[in-house]
């Protein structure tokens, strides 16, 4: 790592117990000759802590923290309109942490271990790609652990250069052991847009909720992944840019992948800049991809334009495949395909509700083209079994997936029916019951810690649970 020390704010080498014991401020210097220079907090061998600490910068910051062989843990602390933390052959440790306007990332660590709880990413715009398929928000590399659980990020995308926009993840990991993304939200994000060009305009970038790629064991579990798509293609005097694509999950060439419970929604492509020799192409919308990975695809819910899975040549994941493990395809018919199935190998996609007739699965499943007795995606008629389940889920409707101080619950209830209404923490302990008797009901937050609640409802023997975030 080089770093240019006349750049750099407050240097640290050794051992410091804490910074923050007393809500420190730290304000970072504006470069004004040159508001592209690192500025910040540089760290090696070994920083402790960070604790209530507000670390305030300005745009022209690249860099608010560089941890060297460090172990670094900051909690109750926010960095706002700052360069973000870096990290090489470190450990880092964020609990509870606010990352506010940044350029050109949030986290980014190489070597080591990352540990990021109950934090929240806002408005992190990535100016970096180079080899690198994707631009993280939190982006690893080369890393034995990356646990991600309870936390968000919105707002936030790809930059732009002077021609092609920039393509972003909210978690991008290469290379890493192993990989924990649970109980997250991932929403409005999307690829940098194209700039005009002399001749043909710049391509928008693609946009992914979460990249992994050569990672060995994995754990994506109950996140909701929603608004996320490719950057748009700009207009030029010849020929418009590409829009860019938009990717829910996309593994490639992993091991040992499990994606379940997570809800997909709202996947899409960007939009073609315009010429007058021929506009650009539109991007796609692939809610889930598989290259080169097989992962175990159960218990999430689909609802987004696009082919809901994607498998390549190489890869044979299963899709539900036993009783109580069934994806839930809704508006299925919606699109060409919701199982495009590009492999030689035959797909157990069995016990998934499909949101259509039975008679039109046949016709959502792409099999191997080369030879009819390959490749063949088998699947039953689930859809006859789900659609008893179905009016339980249906029966209630939660108001919003971010509230403030009062959630709003609204039920189907036959008459003189009552329902059961839990609020669930992370731990699993009961923070609010009540017994709902007509077809609404708003329930007090303001007494419950930020964070991300479950809440559970049940209409006479059916149960349905749906993840909610309380932000104050």
């Amino acid at each position: 790592m080089n770093v240019h020390l006349n750049d750099i704010d407050i240097c640290i080498e050794g051992t410091l117990r804490a910074i923050g014991a007393v809500n420190d401020s730290i304000l970072f210097r504006h470069y004004e000759d040159n508001p592209w220079h690192i500025g910040g907090l540089f760290i090696h061998n070994n920083l402790d802590s960070l604790c209530y600490c507000s670390l305030l910068g300005g745009w022209g910051n690249r860099l608010s923290i560089i941890a060297y062989n460090s172990e670094l843990w900051a909690s109750n602390s926010r960095f706002e309109e700052t360069g973000g933390i870096s990290g090489n052959k470190a450990n880092f440790h964020l609990t509870q942490c606010e990352f506010l306007n940044m350029i050109p990332q949030g986290v980014k660590l190489d070597t080591g271990k990352l540990y990021v709880d109950d934090c929240s990413f806002i408005r992190i715009f990535i100016e970096f790609s180079g080899y690198y398929e994707f631009g993280g928000i939190i982006h690893c590399e080369n890393l034995d652990t990356c646990s991600v659980t309870n936390s968000e990020i919105t707002e936030a995308g790809g930059g732009w250069t002077t021609w092609e926009g920039f393509c972003a993840a909210g978690l991008n990991c290469v290379n890493c052991f192993y990989v924990e993304f649970t109980n997250s939200i991932i929403n409005d994000l999307r690829g940098g847009d194209g700039d005009s060009g002399p001749g043909v305009g710049g391509s928008g970038g693609d946009g992914c909720g979460v990249y992994l790629e050569h990672c060995d064991k994995i754990l994506v579990r109950n996140n909701e992944l929603d608004g996320i798509g490719g950057g748009d293609g700009e207009w030029a005097s010849m020929y418009g840019g590409n829009g860019g694509w938009g990717f829910g999950v996309y593994l490639r060439d992993c091991d040992n992948a499990l994606v379940e419970m997570n809800q997909i929604s709202r996947i899409w492509g960007g939009s073609p800049g315009c010429g007058p020799e021929g506009d650009g192409y539109p991007g796609k919308p692939l809610p889930l991809v598989c290259t080169n990975s097989s992962p175990q695809i159960t218990n999430n819910e689909f609802n987004s334009p696009g082919r809901y899975i994607s498998i390549d040549g190489t890869s044979q994941p299963v899709i539900g495949g036993s009783e109580g493990n069934g994806n839930r395809f809704l508006n299925a018919s919606d699109r060409d395909y919701v199982i495009y199935n590009n492999s030689y190998y035959d797909i157990d996609a069995t016990w998934n509700f499909w949101e259509c007739g039975t008679d039109m699965i046949d016709s959502l499943i792409f099999d191997y083209y080369d030879d009819p007795t390959k490749g063949i995606v088998y699947y039953d008629n689930a859809t006859d079994v789900e659609e008893e389940a179905e009016p339980a889920k249906e029966a209630v409707t939660l108001s919003s997936n971010i509230v403030d101080d009062v959630l709003h619950v609204q039920f189907s209830l036959p008459q003189g029916q009552t329902a059961k209404l839990d609020i669930i923490d992370v731990a699993g302990r009961k923070a609010h019951s009540e017994i709902v008797t007509g077809m609404t009901a708003e329930v007090d937050l303001s007494s419950l810690s930020a964070g991300v609640y479950f809440v559970k409802t049940g209409i006479g023997e059916r149960e349905v649970v749906k993840k909610k975030i309380v932000l104050r």
